[in-house]
């Protein structure tokens, strides 16, 4: 993968800042009778890093059109997450980066939410404020980036299955169920 922002699987974007690392990132279909412990995912994110460097971001996130629409808005993000190697820990955080687009204000730095994972599969969940933009210049093309940067230079590797985020806090929703079909609809 490139040193740069780029396309891994349906809406999602890998970066990173140097190539030294060995990183593959690939969608993988869940196997009848492995899903998550809420069932009710078809794919998940596979994440490998079989030789490690030091970098200064490892991130793979989704980009929400228009910074403003989330300005001061309480936003939950829930997911389920595991290392695939057993009796491993590894350091996954929700990260958060608002872009102001092409003539806009200076990217700040990313917000980070960090959790814990280990080998089995487990529901993590980060209630948030997305900053306000009201003193900020929004150009072109601005966005709100919302993902997970992984531990860097640590050999691992790393599973993501259902990702929900949800405007409000409180308890999360039930993660849907949606057939292959329905997925492919949205």
């Amino acid at each position: 993968l490139p040193a740069a922002d780029t396309p891994v699987a349906d809406t999602w974007y890998y970066r990173r800042g140097n190539t030294n690392a060995t990183i593959d990132i690939s969608q993988q279909t869940f196997a009848a009778g492995t899903n998550p412990p809420t069932g009710t995912s078809v794919y998940y994110l596979e994440y490998d890093c079989s030789a490690a460097a030091t970098d200064t971001v490892n991130v793979v996130y989704q980009a929400f059109e228009s910074a403003q629409s989330f300005s001061n808005v309480l936003v939950t993000v829930t997911f389920q997450a595991r290392t695939r190697d057993v009796a491993t820990t590894s350091t996954l955080a929700i990260w958060i980066e608002q872009y102001f687009g092409i003539g806009g204000s200076p990217t700040p730095a990313a917000t980070l939410y960090s959790h814990t994972i280990d080998d089995t599969w487990n529901t993590y969940s980060t209630t948030f404020t997305v900053p306000d933009v009201a003193a900020k210049t929004i150009g072109t093309g601005s966005e709100l980036r919302i993902g997970f940067q992984f531990q860097i230079n640590q050999i691992i590797a790393i599973d993501i299955g259902p990702v929900q985020f949800q405007l409000g806090g409180g308890t999360p929703a039930d993660f849907p169920y949606l057939t292959i079909e329905q997925q492919f609809a949205e």
